[in-house]
């Protein structure tokens, strides 16, 4: 079984204009048990259905612009024998119509970084209905949440003292008193005329 993470694009021109960052983020959150997932970005370069085969896994993240291409290749992965998952923000809105329109054995509502590895452990446990359940964080990704929220504070807490710092050192800089002095602007006068090219 291997995972396949597809941003649909009916125009494939070779150029990442917007990098899809919720690949890599979904890459990410991949448990390893899955492996590494295969990326597909069909702005860049269109998905090869023979990669696909019988019993993986495909994530196919959608927008209400990409949705219909992405239909499509939920149904042809499926046709595959490709379990076809469906997330992104189309998805949230409309949960029913991946099932409809793209052939969808599941659909992850919300954010997909927290969803996506229960999905998999859904689908491969044989509850794929279990996936289509909304993102909500398990004790343990509320503890990294938590740590999440005290690193962030603490951060917070370190970046106060330094702007503190450095506002102080602004201060300083600002009170100093610059007298020139004749040397000082005969030694400028030379520097312009230099840099004009006129020395």
């Amino acid at each position: 079984m291997r995972v396949h993470l597809v941003n649909p694009s009916h125009v494939s021109f070779g150029v990442g204009v917007i990098t899809p960052r919720w690949l890599f983020v979904l890459a990410a959150a991949t448990p390893a048990r899955f492996g590494a997932p295969h990326i597909v970005d069909e702005t860049l370069e269109v998905l090869d259905p023979e990669t696909v085969q019988p019993g993986d896994v495909v994530g196919i993240g959608i927008h209400t612009g990409n949705a219909l291409r992405g239909y499509e290749v939920g149904r042809l992965v499926r046709e595959r024998g490709a379990t076809v998952i469906f997330g992104g923000i189309h998805t949230t809105l409309y949960p029913d119509e991946p099932r409809e329109l793209g052939g969808a054995h599941a659909v992850v509502k919300g954010d997909g970084d927290v969803a996506w590895g229960q999905a998999l452990y859904n689908i491969t446990s044989g509850r794929p209905a279990a996936a289509v359940a909304d993102a909500t964080p398990t004790v343990r990704e509320n503890d990294y949440l938590e740590k999440i929220a005290q690193i962030q504070k603490a951060w917070d807490r370190e970046l106060q003292s330094r702007r503190e710092e450095l506002n102080s050192e602004a201060r300083a800089i600002e009170e100093l008193e610059i007298i020139p002095t004749p040397r000082n602007i005969e030694v400028t006068k030379y520097v312009i005329l230099w840099a004009a090219g006129l020395a």
